[in-house]
């Protein structure tokens, strides 16, 4: 696919150019609910979706298939999964070891219960405020660390403060 005009760049044009109130005029909460600030309280996406994730909707919904999932297609995920995460990360692991959640709260839910002891949780923000609750919930003390602002080609990024997460006054595993 050509990355400078392909559907993907068409779509990421698109949304460089939205403005806020573009973005109130589509009506979800995150815009609408606090009329006179910027959404930062909810993970809605305001960006372009994947062409390939739009392909697959429409598949999905041109066939009518709308219900639960099977377990050949949450193979096929786990299965695609291990092999994004082997070429990404050089990480090693049997699909038989991914499993499939509904959503990213039950996800950190299941991490904190099964796969972390009772400590701290470093948490770079700004993040999804109910991350913070889930986490209070679970007993856990909260070490903030704030992303650090910067610029790619012009445009604003925020990064991991990798410095801070290595200091003893954010001595934790990152969540």
């Amino acid at each position: 696919m050509d990355t400078d005009t392909g559907p993907f760049a068409r779509s990421f044009a698109a949304t460089e150019a939205l403005t806020v109130d573009d973005l109130r005029a589509r009506g979800c909460s995150k815009w609408t609910t606090f009329p006179d600030c910027i959404g930062t309280f909810v993970a809605e996406s305001d960006f372009g979706t994947a062409p390939a994730v739009l392909d697959a909707v429409r598949s999905r919904v041109d066939n009518l298939d709308l219900g639960y999932t099977t377990v050949a297609r949450n193979l096929d995920l786990a299965e695609s999964t291990t092999r994004f995460l082997t070429d990404r990360y050089g990480w090693e692991l049997d699909p038989a070891q991914v499993g499939v959640l509904p959503e990213v709260l039950s996800s950190l839910e299941v991490t904190l219960e099964h796969f972390s002891r009772p400590a701290p949780v470093i948490v770079p923000t700004p993040t999804y405020m109910p991350f913070f609750h889930l986490l209070r919930d679970h007993g856990r003390e909260i070490i903030e660390v704030p992303m650090l602002p910067g610029t790619v080609d012009e445009r604003s990024t925020w990064t991991l403060d990798h410095g801070r997460i290595g200091t003893p006054s954010a001595t934790a595993r990152p969540c």
